[in-house]
């Protein structure tokens, strides 16, 4: 089957970009495999080429009026067989334990580009401007180990001191609303962190 045409589609919070594949994961987990133009903020903000790599498909919004039916008729499943699904299979890809779904698993050619993509979407956004540090994914996933292990810290801090703080100045309900973020966020943040650890890993694994 031929690769469909690219289409486009909002990529969220970037803007506009173009829609090239589309793939489940054997967890049920849906990725599109999208380029666009971001904007950088900062003294040395401007214009910068993202893509085409995978992300998770909430992060794009179709546009009404486009035709994406060859796209949608060519969805790799990864991981599933012929027998299994009735359609034809997608390349099977091995991921290791903890390997964080919107990078591309380590046998895949295009993976190291994926992996420095989503360790930037961990960082702040003007780590974006810095073309030295993007260019080392080692060092780009130490940054954001170090990054994540200091929003933990904060998450837990906050959890401890929220209803305290905010005693008297908010309703038992919002001060309940506020620790099930803190919850939230811890339950995140452990996921994101053996993410890293398992990309640091293989980033490791491949220098030797």
């Amino acid at each position: 089957m031929a690769e469909p045409a690219p289409q486009p589609v909002k990529i969220l919070p970037d803007g506009t970009g173009l829609l090239h594949r589309l793939r489940v994961q054997p967890d049920g987990t849906r990725e599109v495999y999208v380029s666009w133009v971001g904007i950088t903020t900062g003294f040395k903000g401007g214009l910068v080429d993202h893509g085409p790599e995978w992300i998770p498909e909430a992060r794009i919004r179709r546009i009404p009026g486009t035709d994406y039916s060859a796209i949608d008729a060519a969805i790799e499943h990864v991981g599933t067989t012929p027998a299994s699904t009735g359609l034809t299979a997608g390349p099977v890809r091995s991921a290791p334990p903890g390997w964080p779904a919107p990078v591309l698993p380590p046998d895949d050619p295009e993976w190291v580009r994926s992996a420095a993509a989503w360790l930037l979407d961990i960082l702040p956004p003007d780590y974006r401007i810095h073309a030295e540090i993007v260019a080392m994914p080692r060092v780009l996933a130490w940054m954001a180990a170090t990054h994540v292990e200091r929003y933990q810290a904060a998450t837990r801090q906050g959890y401890r001191t929220a209803a305290l703080d905010l005693r008297g100045r908010e309703s038992p309900e919002v001060i309940e609303q506020v620790l099930a973020v803190y919850r939230a966020e811890k339950e995140r943040l452990a996921t994101v962190r053996e993410g890293i650890r398992a990309v640091r890993r293989a980033l490791a694994a491949q220098s030797r």
